[in-house]
């Protein structure tokens, strides 16, 4: 309370009484202290993921800060004022007014006690607009605080930069470093375990979650953030049965669009698992079903298994519903499934062997492909065609098919027919794995 006296002075300059000088001074300190109590309340509930409930908090803090700078402009508190004004703003996401109270504070108060946490929660509102370079510079600046949350909070902030800069190794350095040092924060867990996972270490990535998880606090919408990449970390092992029944885990209200969500994951992993069935029975139930755009993924994986299938008509149908959307890969896969149509009765196998590696690179349907690429073989190709399609076929079988007994069936007619050609050579290589 050292500032109160200048306070105490700059109040009864305008006032025609003492008893007024007293009220103004209780109505000033009652206005300060609502506006940290909300603030507070707000940081606590935006920090365990609560962000619609934190938001009445925060918009208090707009009203009881405008307040202050209002009629209290010279006060002893306008820099906490302006700062926790600047920090609700980039809660709410309302960008251009947090810039505008951030820069204010920077240029008014440089030398204020609150400077550091200014300089790391700004840092943070860049990260958050993608301003990357920008947001390094004042957490960098942050990290000279003496307060050691602030120094946690901008080295973890230092690491997700690195994240997004693809610099998985260093930002792993850092995480360990602050979880060793027992900063055992929700967000530096999460954001570690999406390093491990992307660093190819999923045992390290699942303790993180499990541990992140355990927390009861935590709100739905976290919880769900953090059982998805521990889903992910299964599938990464090949576990499909243990990432559905995380996916199972999650928390969604029936017919939300993230309830959808977690269908459409859902439906992705059984058709990992290669449980067709089980994928059409959730894609058709969210075709008919999903208001939002997962719908139109329904579609387009209702086409991908009715594709599979060789129901070539049907699966046209549902890339078209899929096209209606945007999707990129269902308008391609209906070009290509057009294109496929076309020959039918198509007589030059040289057509045929584009249509093949259409399918191959732009839809990746193998089996589609390695099937028209025989086709091939069986209509007298030229020589040139013959060898690029048994070399084909040599190499999907012994790399994406993973059937090294027919690999080499391709390999020997390459042999036999080619023995000095440089396609044999390849196919050796092909087949031995190098």
């Amino acid at each position: 309370m050292k500032r109160f006296p200048a306070l105490f002075l700059l109040l009864i300059s305008g006032c025609s009484s003492v008893s007024q000088v007293i009220v103004d001074a209780r109505a000033y300190f009652n206005t300060y202290y609502n506006l940290k109590t909300e603030f507070k309340k707000g940081e606590e509930l935006y920090h365990l993921g609560q962000i619609i409930q934190a938001r009445p908090h925060y918009m208090k803090v707009e009203e009881k800060g405008s307040r202050i700078l209002q009629l209290h402009g010279n006060s002893s508190f306008v820099d906490e004022t302006i700062f926790m004004m600047a920090v609700a703003y980039s809660r709410l996401r309302a960008y251009t007014k947090a810039e505008k109270k951030f820069k204010e504070f920077f240029a008014y108060f440089p030398t204020s006690p609150v400077r550091w946490k200014a300089y790391l929660e700004y840092g943070i509102m860049l990260y958050q607009m993608k301003r990357y370079d920008e947001a390094e510079e004042y957490i960098k600046k942050a990290l000279k605080s003496r307060d050691r949350m602030v120094r946690y909070r901008a080295k973890l902030y230092l690491a997700k930069i690195l994240i997004e800069e693809k610099e998985y190794e260093e930002a792993a350095t850092i995480l360990e470093e602050l979880l060793k040092a027992g900063y055992g924060g929700k967000e530096l867990y999460l954001t570690a375990a999406d390093v491990y996972l992307k660093l190819g270490n999923v045992r390290r990535a699942k303790e993180l979650i499990t541990e992140y998880v355990s927390d009861p606090r935590l709100s739905d919408s976290l919880k769900n953030s953090a059982l998805k990449l521990l889903a992910l970390a299964y599938v990464k092992e090949g576990n499909y049965d243990e990432a559905y029944r995380t996916l199972e885990q999650m928390v969604v209200r029936d017919s939300t669009p993230e309830y959808y969500a977690v269908k459409l994951d859902m439906g992705r992993l059984l058709l990992m698992k290669g449980d067709t069935a089980g994928a059409e029975e959730i894609f058709q139930f969210i075709s008919e079903t999903s208001k939002d755009t997962t719908r139109f993924y329904g579609y387009y994986y209702m086409g991908v298994i009715k594709e599979a299938h060789g129901n070539y008509e049907e699966a046209l149908r549902y890339y078209e519903d899929a096209s209606k959307m945007g999707l990129e890969e269902a308008k391609q896969r209906k070009e290509t499934l057009i294109q496929v149509k076309s020959i039918e009765n198509e007589a030059d196998p040289v057509k045929i062997y584009r249509v093949a590696e259409i399918l191959y690179l732009s839809m990746n349907n193998v089996e589609m492909a390695a099937n028209l690429v025989k086709k091939v073989l069986k209509m007298n190709p030229p020589e040139w065609l013959e060898k690029k399609a048994l070399l084909f076929l040599t190499y999907v079988y012994a790399k994406n098919l993973r059937k090294p007994d027919s690999a080499f069936v391709y390999l020997n007619l390459l042999k036999e027919k080619y023995p000095d050609s440089i396609y044999w050579k390849m196919g050796q290589e092909y087949v031995s794995g190098k």
